[in-house]
């Protein structure tokens, strides 16, 4: 649900298409869990033994694998591929084959970061200090608990709540994100019920301040936009009225000047009607 309003947030507010904006949603999906992964690696002389590991290193390889893959099918063939993909839809009733040449388009548009090596590697780059900040905080959160672990630990709870948002789960992930969070601080021998409270605290942290920050920026967002909407409806307004007035002017000039509109010939008739029983009395 969160993709899908960034999405239509990027679409209306950037003045981006759609396609555009799914890609790029893709692109950062991917480096994040590239990421994260390279973090787990990183950190592994450090952690407890996790019985994860042995899905990790598979993930990973894939992960590199498609990504290889797709840097060279972008950068050697463009929208190509994308294009032969997405033909099929062409089919559909509502889709011109037109549109689906501009879907594909778009969609690659939005997929710069692997088709740019500098852009792309600029973006992992502050992907991976976005996270590293992240598992910052996890261990602050940690020290408020007394829980006695280290950064370490709270770069192992970033990677593993970070993976477990690929898992399909309710707003806000909401129960995966701390099943998640008790699996990775469980692993230094830390008591499930502290756990547990310690997931549920890091969660709302990372949650509640997007939520009022969001309720604020959409207020103010909404007040933009009625304050730029009110001297164009005001204007519009004017328009109207002055056009209004000068129909009705119109109107009138008609009428005082005898005009032959079917007005003017609904009125004379009974006019012409009484001059010929007029002439009708008249002796002869």
């Amino acid at each position: 649900a969160g993709d899908a309003a960034r999405i239509l947030a990027l679409h209306a507010l950037g003045g981006r298409s759609r396609a555009e904006a799914a890609g790029t949603v893709v692109i950062e999906r991917f480096f994040d869990v590239l990421a994260l992964l390279l973090l787990f690696f990183v950190g592994l002389p450090w952690f407890p033994e996790v019985t994860w590991l042995h899905v990790a290193g598979p993930l990973a390889i894939a992960l590199l694998l498609l990504l290889a893959g797709a840097v060279v099918v972008l950068r050697v063939y463009g929208e190509r591929p994308l294009l032969f993909a997405l033909r099929p839809l062409g089919r559909l009733p509502f889709l011109f084959p037109e549109r689906v040449e501009a879907l594909a388009r778009n969609l690659t548009h939005g997929l710069i970061g692997l088709r740019s090596a500098r852009l792309g590697l600029v973006a992992f780059g502050w992907t991976v200090v976005s996270w590293l900040l992240l598992a910052v905080s996890f261990w602050l959160v940690m020290l408020g608990f007394d829980l006695g672990l280290g950064p370490t630990a709270g770069l192992l709870a970033v990677v593993a709540t970070g993976l477990s948002l690929i898992l399909p789960s309710g707003p806000a992930a909401l129960g995966v994100f701390e099943g998640a969070a008790v699996v990775a601080v469980t692993a230094y021998g830390v008591g499930r019920a502290d756990a547990l409270s310690y997931a549920l605290v890091v969660h709302a942290v990372n949650v509640l301040p997007f939520i009022a920050t969001g309720l604020v920026v959409l207020n103010v967002y909404r007040g933009a936009v009625a304050r730029a909407r009110g001297p164009k409806r005001r204007e519009d307004g004017h328009v109207s009225r002055r056009a209004l007035g000068e129909t009705h002017r119109g109107v009138g000039v008609r009428r005082d000047s005898g005009g032959t509109g079917d007005d003017q010939d609904d009125v004379a008739q009974p006019a012409d009607r009484h001059l010929e029983v007029d002439e009708l009395r008249e002796p002869r």
